[in-house]
């Protein structure tokens, strides 16, 4: 701890504008409650009225703040002592007189930085900068006058215009102001607004990838709905959701049709009786693709070449395909949430571990790969918080800085590695760049999602292999030697291959890049499968 005695250098000497305020005792039959006031809360303390019943006017230590108007002197902070003084049956006030706070924007200002201190999260911060807002003060305005950031400052507007009751129960929960203005956006769906609350009682983190997933799903919706709406207004037949492997009878997409020789486009094919579009989810967005429903009756022909196999799922492949599906959101929700998090523990100065993760993105050959690229720029922008086109270069003053520069640089090629389907990848090198990338997030207080931590349980079954595998080579007996083997030991002998496990993924199935052959394989390829642009 600093001693306050112990002679500091000396500093410059400092220029001090004069005190505002004048102060004085404050007749109480004068003074005007501000209908300005945020506290809508506020009420005698019986423990300020004692000491005032005992000690009188005096016995009050910290004066209240008025403002000077022409229908008498304005409360801007005190209205509790005020009230207690009032209970005590006082006359007179210790006050400090605030002319430079006349205006409403100066008033609420002044309020809300009492308040922020105490409790940010309360309804009645939020109606304040709503209050700043109707003032004409624009977000950034408001942000710059009480240190906060603009998405909060958005938030809290949102939450002003809330239901006090479900404010004050989400408060109760502990969700702050973010995390409130997310939820109304989603207050007609009980089944969404239960999980983010049971997300939140795990953590923020957990809360950001739940959100992080609703928010998807939401945008998805709409989008397919305005979309559905716009092709039927145009005349055009929609079909959303999944098309059963089953219906490859009659049915098929337009690439794998062709007529008279011809191959068919949604252009060519719109007048057909059996044109028919598409529309579902595929890698997060709306995918749209132009079919037939009945190619034969309309003179199609099915193109032999990678024509998919009928068939109905079973309830054993729709599960593993359900199953495939939810932890590839997930683990674009982890992603997105994961790298907001880097970005926040790069801008801090507590980060432990980043010089070995520069040390191994740079001199690991199994990371080599992932050494700065132009790919990457966009990733690292955003892990320095700068603008996505911002000028990127090596800072030139500051050991801490440079360090800070390479480090997000190397986390950005980790990241940039990072997608959808990272959780039951076989590939090597991927699974070691997602082991280093999700240990430095654990070691710097990450909290993992379900799916990322499968990625953990994969690399460790394969290091655990690779212990076994060494251990078992190191115990085998040496051969005698003799003429025949001294003759076998001189032709080199190739090397071991790094042993890989032969099971990747959890519960399931590793990924195929062959001709499906089965029901599951095939919604497989489909999900997979570009989508086309009808």
């Amino acid at each position: 701890m600093t001693d306050i005695n112990q002679a500091t250098p000396e500093q410059p000497e400092q220029e001090l504008p004069p005190l505002p305020a004048d102060y004085k005792w404050v007749a109480i039959k004068d003074l005007k409650k501000n209908k300005l006031n945020i506290r809508p809360d506020a009420e005698a303390l019986q423990e300020i009225v004692d000491v005032l019943v005992a000690e009188g006017a005096s016995g009050m230590l910290a004066p209240l703040i008025v403002v000077p108007t022409d229908d008498g002197p304005l409360i801007l902070d005190g209205e509790q002592r005020y009230l207690s003084a009032v209970a005590a049956k006082q006359t007179h006030v210790q006050g400090l007189i605030r002319e430079d706070l006349v205006g409403k924007v100066d008033q609420i200002t002044a309020m809300l930085r009492t308040l922020t201190r105490t409790d940010p999260g309360k309804l009645a911060t939020a109606t304040a900068i709503r209050n700043l807002a109707l003032e004409g003060l624009s977000d950034a305005e408001i942000a710059k006058k009480i240190g906060w950031r603009k998405p909060k400052v958005a938030a809290a507007k949102k939450v002003a215009e809330m239901n006090p009751k479900v404010v004050a129960d989400q408060r109760s929960q502990g969700l702050d102001l973010l995390q409130m203005a997310a939820m109304d956006d989603f207050a007609g769906d009980k089944n969404v607004t239960e999980q983010l609350l049971n997300e939140a009682e795990r953590g923020p983190l957990h809360f950001d990838r739940q959100l992080k997933q609703a928010q998807t799903r939401k945008a998805l919706a709409e989008a397919l709905a305005a979309r559905t709406k716009e092709l039927q207004a145009a005349g055009v037949k929609v079909r959303a959701g999944w098309i059963e492997a089953s219906m490859n009878k009659t049915w098929l997409p337009l690439n794998k049709l062709q007529h008279d020789g011809k191959k068919l486009d949604a252009h060519a094919h719109r007048t057909c009786p059996g044109h028919v579009i598409n529309l579902r989810e595929a890698g997060g967005q709306v995918s749209e693709t132009a079919w037939c429903s009945a190619f034969k009756a309309h003179g199609h022909r099915q193109v032999v070449d990678g024509a998919p196999v009928g068939g109905k799922m079973t309830d054993k492949d729709k599960a593993e395909r359900a199953r495939v599906i939810a932890n590839n959101k997930a683990m674009e929700a982890a992603n997105d949430v994961r790298v907001t998090w880097l970005a926040n523990l790069l801008a801090s100065d507590d980060v432990k571990g980043g010089e070995n993760v520069i040390a191994e993105v740079m001199l690991s050959q199994t990371l080599g790969h992932l050494r700065w690229k132009g790919g990457q720029r966009e990733l690292l922008a955003t892990l320095l918080r700068k603008k996505k086109n911002a000028e990127l270069a090596v800072p030139r003053r500051g050991a801490a800085l440079t360090v800070r520069f390479a480090l997000a640089s190397a986390l950005a090629g980790l990241e940039q590695g990072m997608g959808r389907e990272s959780w039951r990848t076989n590939d090597r090198q991927g699974l070691a760049a997602a082991a280093l990338l999700l240990r430095f997030c654990v070691a710097n207080g990450y909290d993992l999602a379900d799916v990322e931590k499968i990625i953990l349980a994969t690399v460790e079954r394969q290091e655990a292999a690779e212990v076994a595998a060494k251990a078992k080579a190191a115990a085998k007996p040496v051969a005698p030697k003799t003429a025949k083997t001294a003759t076998a030991k001189a032709t080199p002998a190739l090397p071991a291959a790094d042993p890989i496990a032969p099971q990747t993924v959890p519960d399931g199935p590793e990924p195929k890049v062959t001709v499906p052959d089965s029901p599951a394989e095939l919604a497989e390829a489909v999900e997979r499968e570009p989508a086309l642009t009808g």
